[in-house]
Order: C-alpha cells, then sequence, then structure tokens
C-alpha cells in the first residue's frame, strides 16, 4: 500500500524541496502553501505524515497544532518551520501528538530518517 503525506508549508521553496524528498520516499504526496488550500476529501484522507509549518496568519503555533489534530486524519505530524524558539518547540513537543520539531536549518537526514 502506497504511503500518504501532506505538506503544508508557506516558503515555496521549502515546500518543493520538502515535497521532492517525501517523493523520492515513495510516498504519494499532497503540498498545498495554507489549509485553506485543503479539499474536503483531504480531511477524510488518513494521511501516514504531515509536515507542516506553524507560522501561518491569524493563528498561534499551538492553537495551529490543535487544529491540525482535529481536523485532518494523521498518524504522524512533523513540524518545520523558521520559528526556532526554545519554548514553543518545547510546548508543542509536550502536546504529545507531534512526531518532531525542526527548525530551519534542519538536518535532512533526520527527517528523511522518520520517513523510513
Amino acid at each position: 500500500m502506497v504511503k500518504t503525506a501532506l505538506i503544508i508549508q508557506q516558503d515555496l521553496i521549502l515546500l518543493q524541496v520538502l515535497e521532492r524528498m517525501i517523493l523520492n520516499h515513495d510516498y504519494r504526496c499532497k503540498a498545498i502553501r495554507s489549509l485553506d488550500q485543503l479539499d474536503i476529501e483531504d480531511q477524510d484522507e488518513n494521511f501516514d505524515i504531515i509536515i507542516s509549518d506553524i507560522l501561518f496568519d491569524g493563528i498561534a503555533p499551538l492553537d495551529y497544532v490543535y487544529q491540525i489534530k482535529e481536523i485532518i486524519r494523521h498518524k504522524s505530524l512533523l513540524i518545520i518551520t523558521s520559528m526556532g524558539q526554545k519554548k514553543v518547540r518545547q510546548n508543542i513537543l509536550e502536546m504529545g501528538h507531534v512526531s518532531g520539531f525542526f527548525a530551519v536549518p534542519f538536518n535532512f537526514d533526520k527527517v528523511e530518517q522518520m520517513l523510513s
């Protein structure tokens, strides 16, 4: 069975890099720049992994993570963001349903290990 991934990243270059990395690991991938681009069908999908930023206009990072958990079914959530504040990272990881948190620039090898 083909694994599925959703990438949500405002930074277009990072979005394309992450998409290419995911596709190289034989995932079926949807790459979008914001939650506004989700289809109704996407909410019914049970993604194997979601890779997302947490910096979006109009929503606090912790609230965003809760919203992702509530509106999109998934097995694993990985945060890749340019927000590198240790307190935010700690709070998000303590929420318990985030598999990893990486600040840009990040170690590609560690992310790829999580995909295997």
